[in-house]
């Protein structure tokens, strides 16, 4: 072969090379939108089941508390020539005021009726930075004797509109959490409808209130769907966007149409052949998104993003490249990671956990990182979920517990006195009898040590009653379990009930916001009285700035964790700053 075939040789595989690259990075792109758009509405949609939770218990502690409630000023005479009373509720106290009202007459009710009411009137629901009324279109207490509360109020003429009605005990919001149909007595999400009192596509956030083990009824927060429209509007990449239900019907579509009932009616009406669907849950039953484009659309986008590097990029380049992505293509395999652990390659990093109150080190968080040979050190959201959905997730925790036993059964006795060690572990675990062995011979070497198991509670798949089992032989150890990404889940009040936990860990997600979004303080705060009131400590993580800092030791955040204050190390580095 003459050097003109050889170089022709070398700029056939470059340019395949290259639109290679560029078609599986356009595959990618197309992902992460999605991803993108999950997270932001998800954010939401968590930020509304946490300030139900909060409610809820709010409207529970009002129920409870022996002391009267704000009590309502009932006007002389019913406001309507009917049997029902309603009046509205003054702005007080943070409250910017409601409506509320009910069938019969106020003066027959009874007092446990009555004494429903004033609670419900006295929910602390502030809406006064604008927050709410922007992200919600209701938030309301529906009681099953007959009245409702509903804020904020509205000075519409249409007031019958807001009027306690018993078709409400038929709606969705009201069926999902009933005894009957909600035994855990979770927060619900309803599917999208169209708000009758003219607020557009709504879902309902809702649930179930109950006075000690007696059913009271239903606090929900109305979430308006027009800033999943908003963000879904907003895509410029020349990709096809829409979220639709459970039964395929479209809610939002980036084209401005949706006269199309299905998703399938799209290929019919568009034409083309169809590329890269990427189709994905963003509420489990109720709301979906998919992002598409077609093959013609996906071939312009390629040349024109790998046109020029195509004439001047060598071919042992393009090959280097090639075997990189390869590589780190394969690394991530199940085959690959248990090559890994045998190599002893995951190891133990760890980051301290400071005391709010004197600024010390009373523990560390151990997390896991992956030491690869040529890639070098390689960060956990990069293969973690890789283990998870490959199940040797338990495999490699174990590993780790074993690795950080070593390290420290001859340095215990050196460390403060209390000295707190996280350690990760995934529900999974809880099914496995072999981590109370193991946790049983750390606990004989590190007997000084407080151990504290934090348990994610996202993707809670497993056996209920064998997970219960399993930490409660897991405390009998003298393990404690703290909640990890607190407000992030679905089942936040069933994990307080069913779980032994000492600990709840508020999720960065919430903590980055301080001090750029209100709603965040205000979660901040409930999740402090929450836990206060169930003798539960705060821990707060992603702690970067001092004004993070100092608003979480004025909200009696009990510790810290963050890189303000220490980056994560090697187990053995950080023993080392302590003198162990």
């Amino acid at each position: 072969m003459n050097k003109k075939h050889l170089l022709l040789v070398i700029w056939v595989v470059c340019v395949a090379a290259m639109l290679g690259s560029y078609w599986e990075k356009d595959t990618v792109s197309i992902n992460e939108t999605v991803d993108s758009y999950i997270k932001s509405i998800s954010e939401k949609i968590n930020v509304s089941i946490v300030l139900c939770e909060m409610l809820r218990k709010q409207m529970e502690i009002n129920l409870q508390s022996k002391n009267s409630n704000n009590q309502i000023s009932m006007p002389k005479n019913n406001n309507s020539s009917s049997e029902n009373w309603h009046f509205k509720i003054t702005p007080h106290n943070n409250i910017t005021g409601g409506m509320i009202s009910g069938l019969g007459s106020y003066e027959k009710l009874d007092t446990d009726t009555k004494n429903e009411a004033n609670a419900a009137a006295s929910l602390n629901i502030d809406v006064g930075d604008g927050y709410f009324t922007k992200l919600y279109s209701w938030i309301y207490y529906t009681s099953k004797n007959s009245f409702v509360y509903i804020a904020p109020y509205s000075s519409k003429k249409e007031v019958n509109t807001y009027y306690f009605n018993p078709g409400m005990y038929t709606d969705p919001f009201w069926n999902l959490i009933t005894p009957e149909n909600n035994p855990k007595r979770e927060v619900k999400i309803t599917t999208p409808y169209i708000d009758i009192a003219g607020k557009g596509q709504i879902l309902t956030v809702t649930a179930p209130v109950y006075n000690k083990d007696e059913f009271k009824g239903a606090i929900s927060l109305d979430l308006n769907l027009d800033y999943i429209n908003k963000i879904v509007k907003s895509n410029d990449n020349n990709y096809h966007v829409t979220v639709f239900d459970k039964n395929n019907k479209i809610i939002i579509s980036s084209d401005n149409d949706i006269s199309n009932k299905s998703i399938s009616s799209i290929v019919k009406t568009k034409g083309g052949i169809y590329s890269n669907y990427t189709n994905k849950e963003i509420l489990s039953g109720i709301l979906y998104i998919e992002q598409y484009t077609t093959l013609q659309e996906k071939i312009i986008r390629v040349i024109t993003q790998a046109g020029l590097p195509i004439g001047i990029i060598t071919f042992i380049i393009f090959f280097v490249m090639f075997l990189q992505s390869f590589s780190h293509y394969n690394f991530l395999s199940k085959r690959y990671m248990l090559r890994a652990m045998k190599k002893n390659e995951f190891i133990p990093f760890a980051q301290a956990i400071m005391d709010t109150r004197n600024k010390k080190i009373i523990g560390c968080e151990i997390l896991l990182r992956w030491k690869h040979p040529t890639m070098g050190l390689i960060p956990p959201n990069t293969f973690i979920p890789a283990m998870e959905s490959s199940g040797i997730i338990v495999k490699v925790t174990h590993q780790l517990l074993e690795n950080v036993q070593k390290t420290l059964q001859d340095k215990a006795h050196k460390l403060p006195k209390d000295f707190h060690l996280s350690i990760n572990i995934s529900p999974e675990h809880l099914e496995d009898p072999e981590l109370v062995t193991k946790s049983r011979s750390f606990k004989e070497s590190c007997n000084s040590i407080t151990t504290i198991f934090e348990i994610t509670e996202r993707n809670f798949n497993t056996d209920a009653k064998v997970a219960i089992k399993g930490a409660v032989a897991l405390k009998d150890l003298n393990i404690l379990f703290a909640l990890d990404d607190f407000g992030t889940g679905y089942a936040t009040h069933h994990y307080l009930q069913k779980f032994p936990v000492s600990y709840i860990k508020i999720d960065r997600s919430f903590i980055k916001m301080i001090g750029l979004d209100a709603i965040s303080h205000h979660i901040v705060e409930n999740v402090v009285s929450l836990s206060k009131s169930l003798n539960l400590k705060v821990i707060a993580e992603g702690v970067e700035t001092e004004e993070q800092a100092k608003y979480l030791h004025e909200n009696n955040v009990d510790y810290q964790q963050g890189y303000l204050y220490h980056r994560p190390v090697p187990l053995s580095d950080f023993l080392d700053t302590l003198g162990a």
